[in-house]
Protein backbone atom coordinates (compact mmCIF):
# COMPACT_ATOMS: atom_id res chain seq x y z
CA UNK A 1 0.00 0.00 0.00
CA UNK A 2 1.32 3.47 -0.85
CA UNK A 3 0.57 6.99 0.26
CA UNK A 4 -0.40 9.60 -2.33
CA UNK A 5 3.25 10.45 -2.84
CA UNK A 6 4.08 6.88 -3.79
CA UNK A 7 5.85 5.84 -0.57
CA UNK A 8 4.90 2.34 0.63
CA UNK A 9 2.63 2.16 3.67
CA UNK A 10 3.17 -1.59 3.88
CA UNK A 11 5.90 -3.94 2.78
CA UNK A 12 4.86 -6.52 0.21
CA UNK A 13 4.97 -9.27 2.85
CA UNK A 14 2.46 -7.32 4.96
CA UNK A 15 -0.02 -6.54 2.18
CA UNK A 16 -1.90 -9.78 2.82
CA UNK A 17 -3.01 -8.35 6.15
CA UNK A 18 -5.07 -5.84 4.22
CA UNK A 19 -6.75 -8.30 1.88
CA UNK A 20 -10.48 -8.28 2.46
CA UNK A 21 -13.19 -10.86 2.11
CA UNK A 22 -14.27 -10.24 -1.43
CA UNK A 23 -15.96 -11.76 -4.45
CA UNK A 24 -16.52 -10.98 -8.10
CA UNK A 25 -19.31 -11.78 -10.51
CA UNK A 26 -18.76 -11.00 -14.17
CA UNK A 27 -21.64 -11.60 -16.56
CA UNK A 28 -22.08 -11.11 -20.27
CA UNK A 29 -24.99 -11.22 -22.70
CA UNK A 30 -25.02 -12.13 -26.37
CA UNK A 31 -21.44 -13.40 -26.51
CA UNK A 32 -21.97 -17.12 -26.22
CA UNK A 33 -19.09 -17.88 -28.55
CA UNK A 34 -16.66 -16.44 -26.00
CA UNK A 35 -18.06 -18.40 -23.07
CA UNK A 36 -16.69 -21.83 -22.06
CA UNK A 37 -19.23 -24.61 -22.47
CA UNK A 38 -18.38 -26.28 -19.16
CA UNK A 39 -17.76 -25.16 -15.57
CA UNK A 40 -14.37 -23.94 -14.47
CA UNK A 41 -12.85 -25.30 -11.27
CA UNK A 42 -13.58 -23.29 -8.17
CA UNK A 43 -10.74 -21.61 -6.35
CA UNK A 44 -10.85 -20.61 -2.70
CA UNK A 45 -8.22 -19.29 -0.33
CA UNK A 46 -8.63 -18.59 3.37
CA UNK A 47 -5.75 -16.82 5.08
CA UNK A 48 -5.36 -16.44 8.84
CA UNK A 49 -3.76 -13.01 9.13
CA UNK A 50 -3.94 -12.25 12.81
CA UNK A 51 -6.27 -12.22 15.82
CA UNK A 52 -9.80 -11.34 14.75
CA UNK A 53 -8.86 -10.81 11.11
CA UNK A 54 -9.42 -13.06 8.12
CA UNK A 55 -9.12 -12.81 4.36
CA UNK A 56 -10.92 -14.94 1.80
CA UNK A 57 -11.16 -14.95 -1.98
CA UNK A 58 -13.28 -17.24 -4.12
CA UNK A 59 -13.79 -17.72 -7.85
CA UNK A 60 -15.88 -20.06 -9.95
CA UNK A 61 -17.21 -19.82 -13.48
CA UNK A 62 -19.48 -21.60 -15.91
CA UNK A 63 -21.87 -21.21 -18.80
CA UNK A 64 -25.63 -21.72 -18.87
CA UNK A 65 -25.55 -21.99 -22.66
CA UNK A 66 -27.26 -18.62 -23.01
CA UNK A 67 -24.23 -16.39 -22.96
CA UNK A 68 -23.86 -15.86 -19.22
CA UNK A 69 -20.47 -16.10 -17.56
CA UNK A 70 -20.35 -15.99 -13.76
CA UNK A 71 -17.22 -15.59 -11.67
CA UNK A 72 -17.21 -15.31 -7.93
CA UNK A 73 -18.77 -16.54 -4.74
CA UNK A 74 -22.39 -17.59 -4.18
CA UNK A 75 -25.10 -15.47 -5.75
CA UNK A 76 -28.05 -14.22 -3.78
CA UNK A 77 -31.48 -15.64 -4.51
CA UNK A 78 -33.52 -13.50 -6.94
CA UNK A 79 -35.51 -10.74 -5.30
CA UNK A 80 -38.08 -8.33 -6.66
CA UNK A 81 -36.06 -5.26 -7.67
CA UNK A 82 -37.10 -1.87 -6.43
CA UNK A 83 -37.96 0.85 -8.88
CA UNK A 84 -34.73 2.17 -10.33
CA UNK A 85 -34.03 5.80 -11.18
CA UNK A 86 -33.07 6.78 -14.68
CA UNK A 87 -29.51 6.94 -15.87
CA UNK A 88 -27.78 9.95 -14.43
CA UNK A 89 -30.27 10.39 -11.58
CA UNK A 90 -28.50 11.38 -8.38
CA UNK A 91 -29.18 12.24 -4.77
CA UNK A 92 -25.95 14.09 -4.27
CA UNK A 93 -22.24 13.47 -4.93
CA UNK A 94 -20.40 10.28 -4.17
CA UNK A 95 -19.25 9.82 -0.60
CA UNK A 96 -15.52 10.38 -0.01
CA UNK A 97 -14.90 6.62 0.13
CA UNK A 98 -16.87 6.02 -3.07
CA UNK A 99 -15.11 8.86 -4.88
CA UNK A 100 -11.70 7.56 -3.81
CA UNK A 101 -12.53 4.06 -5.07
CA UNK A 102 -13.40 5.60 -8.45
CA UNK A 103 -10.21 7.67 -8.47
CA UNK A 104 -8.00 4.69 -7.65
CA UNK A 105 -9.71 2.50 -10.23
CA UNK A 106 -9.27 5.06 -13.00
CA UNK A 107 -5.68 5.78 -12.04
CA UNK A 108 -4.93 2.06 -12.39
CA UNK A 109 -6.71 1.94 -15.76
CA UNK A 110 -4.72 4.94 -17.02
CA UNK A 111 -1.38 3.40 -16.04
CA UNK A 112 -1.43 -0.27 -14.97
CA UNK A 113 2.37 -0.16 -14.62
CA UNK A 114 2.39 2.99 -12.49
CA UNK A 115 2.33 3.65 -8.75
CA UNK A 116 -0.78 1.48 -8.31
CA UNK A 117 0.57 -1.47 -10.31
CA UNK A 118 -0.40 -4.95 -9.16
CA UNK A 119 2.31 -6.57 -7.01
CA UNK A 120 1.31 -10.22 -7.40
CA UNK A 121 1.76 -12.19 -10.66
CA UNK A 122 -1.04 -11.56 -13.13
CA UNK A 123 -4.14 -13.73 -12.65
CA UNK A 124 -5.18 -16.17 -15.36
CA UNK A 125 -8.24 -14.07 -16.24
CA UNK A 126 -6.04 -11.65 -18.23
CA UNK A 127 -6.06 -14.24 -21.03
CA UNK A 128 -9.84 -14.75 -20.92
CA UNK A 129 -11.32 -13.36 -24.18
CA UNK A 130 -14.26 -11.94 -22.24
CA UNK A 131 -12.13 -9.22 -20.67
CA UNK A 132 -10.43 -8.26 -23.98
CA UNK A 133 -7.26 -7.32 -22.09
CA UNK A 134 -4.09 -6.72 -24.12
CA UNK A 135 -0.69 -6.82 -22.45
CA UNK A 136 1.92 -4.16 -23.11
CA UNK A 137 5.06 -5.61 -24.76
CA UNK A 138 7.11 -3.14 -22.73
CA UNK A 139 5.81 -3.93 -19.23
CA UNK A 140 4.01 -7.26 -19.55
CA UNK A 141 1.09 -5.64 -17.73
CA UNK A 142 -2.31 -4.67 -19.14
CA UNK A 143 -2.32 -1.78 -21.57
CA UNK A 144 -3.90 1.51 -20.52
CA UNK A 145 -7.65 1.82 -21.13
CA UNK A 146 -10.08 4.76 -20.90
CA UNK A 147 -11.43 5.90 -17.55
CA UNK A 148 -14.76 4.54 -16.35
CA UNK A 149 -17.61 7.05 -16.32
CA UNK A 150 -19.59 7.13 -13.08
CA UNK A 151 -23.26 6.32 -13.62
CA UNK A 152 -25.29 7.77 -10.73
CA UNK A 153 -28.29 5.64 -11.66
CA UNK A 154 -26.28 2.44 -11.22
CA UNK A 155 -24.83 3.77 -7.97
CA UNK A 156 -28.34 4.40 -6.61
CA UNK A 157 -30.11 1.34 -8.02
CA UNK A 158 -27.45 -1.33 -7.63
CA UNK A 159 -24.20 -0.50 -5.80
CA UNK A 160 -25.35 1.45 -2.73
CA UNK A 161 -28.44 -0.68 -2.06
CA UNK A 162 -26.41 -3.88 -2.29
CA UNK A 163 -23.69 -2.55 0.04
CA UNK A 164 -26.46 -1.61 2.49
CA UNK A 165 -28.02 -5.07 2.15
CA UNK A 166 -24.72 -6.77 2.92
CA UNK A 167 -24.16 -4.49 5.91
CA UNK A 168 -27.67 -4.95 7.36
CA UNK A 169 -27.99 -8.71 6.83
CA UNK A 170 -24.47 -9.93 7.52
CA UNK A 171 -24.51 -11.82 4.21
CA UNK A 172 -21.55 -11.77 1.86
CA UNK A 173 -22.75 -12.74 -1.57
CA UNK A 174 -23.50 -11.32 -5.00
CA UNK A 175 -26.77 -9.97 -6.26
CA UNK A 176 -28.30 -12.68 -8.46
CA UNK A 177 -27.72 -12.35 -12.19
CA UNK A 178 -31.50 -12.37 -12.77
CA UNK A 179 -32.03 -9.41 -10.46
CA UNK A 180 -29.05 -7.52 -11.89
CA UNK A 181 -30.41 -8.01 -15.39
CA UNK A 182 -33.83 -6.73 -14.33
CA UNK A 183 -32.34 -3.64 -12.73
CA UNK A 184 -30.18 -2.78 -15.72
CA UNK A 185 -33.24 -3.22 -17.94
CA UNK A 186 -35.28 -0.89 -15.71
CA UNK A 187 -32.53 1.69 -16.07
CA UNK A 188 -32.91 1.44 -19.83
CA UNK A 189 -29.25 0.60 -20.33
CA UNK A 190 -28.15 -1.20 -23.52
CA UNK A 191 -25.79 -3.36 -21.49
CA UNK A 192 -23.73 -5.98 -23.33
CA UNK A 193 -21.55 -6.94 -20.37
CA UNK A 194 -21.67 -6.24 -16.69
CA UNK A 195 -19.75 -7.19 -13.57
CA UNK A 196 -19.73 -6.82 -9.81
CA UNK A 197 -16.91 -6.62 -7.25
CA UNK A 198 -17.79 -6.81 -3.57
CA UNK A 199 -15.56 -6.41 -0.52
CA UNK A 200 -15.76 -6.37 3.28
CA UNK A 201 -13.28 -5.93 6.10
CA UNK A 202 -13.18 -5.50 9.85
CA UNK A 203 -10.38 -4.80 12.30
CA UNK A 204 -8.43 -2.45 10.04
CA UNK A 205 -8.19 1.32 9.64
CA UNK A 206 -11.58 2.69 8.50
CA UNK A 207 -9.83 5.89 7.39
CA UNK A 208 -8.08 3.77 4.74
CA UNK A 209 -11.27 1.97 3.65
CA UNK A 210 -11.15 2.91 -0.04
CA UNK A 211 -7.52 1.88 -0.40
CA UNK A 212 -8.00 -1.37 1.53
CA UNK A 213 -10.93 -2.38 -0.69
CA UNK A 214 -9.10 -1.35 -3.86
CA UNK A 215 -5.88 -3.17 -2.91
CA UNK A 216 -7.85 -6.32 -2.12
CA UNK A 217 -9.52 -6.28 -5.54
CA UNK A 218 -6.28 -5.41 -7.32
CA UNK A 219 -4.30 -8.26 -5.72
CA UNK A 220 -7.04 -10.89 -6.01
CA UNK A 221 -6.35 -14.01 -8.05
CA UNK A 222 -10.00 -14.16 -9.13
CA UNK A 223 -11.73 -11.85 -11.62
CA UNK A 224 -11.57 -8.63 -9.60
CA UNK A 225 -8.36 -7.26 -11.11
CA UNK A 226 -9.49 -8.04 -14.64
CA UNK A 227 -12.76 -6.20 -14.04
CA UNK A 228 -10.77 -3.16 -12.89
CA UNK A 229 -8.65 -2.99 -16.07
CA UNK A 230 -10.97 -4.47 -18.72
CA UNK A 231 -11.77 -2.28 -21.75
CA UNK A 232 -15.11 -4.13 -22.00
CA UNK A 233 -16.44 -1.93 -19.20
CA UNK A 234 -17.11 1.76 -19.79
CA UNK A 235 -19.27 2.79 -16.80
CA UNK A 236 -19.26 2.24 -13.06
CA UNK A 237 -21.56 2.57 -10.07
CA UNK A 238 -20.05 2.34 -6.60
CA UNK A 239 -21.42 2.01 -3.08
CA UNK A 240 -19.67 1.99 0.29
CA UNK A 241 -21.00 1.59 3.82
CA UNK A 242 -19.07 1.90 7.09
CA UNK A 243 -20.52 0.81 10.43
CA UNK A 244 -19.03 -0.23 13.75
CA UNK A 245 -15.47 -0.62 12.51
CA UNK A 246 -16.58 -2.59 9.47
CA UNK A 247 -16.67 -1.52 5.83
CA UNK A 248 -18.50 -2.89 2.79
CA UNK A 249 -17.96 -1.81 -0.82
CA UNK A 250 -19.59 -2.72 -4.13
CA UNK A 251 -18.53 -1.89 -7.69
CA UNK A 252 -20.99 -2.43 -10.53
CA UNK A 253 -19.44 -2.25 -14.01
CA UNK A 254 -21.11 -2.29 -17.40
CA UNK A 255 -20.25 -1.69 -21.01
Amino acid sequence: MREAGGQPLLQASELRRYLVALGAAIMMIGLTALVPTGPRPAEATVLAVGPGARAQTSSTAGSDGGGTLVLGGPAAAPAAPTAAPGVGAANGPLTPVEAEIVRLTNELRANPAGALARREPLPSCVSDPFYAITLSPDTGLPSAVPALEVDDGVTLALARPWAATLASTGRFEHRSSDEAHQLYSQLGLPVGAWGENIAWFTGFDIAQAARIHFDGWRESDAGHYCALVSPRFTHLGVGAIEDGGQSWAVQNFYG
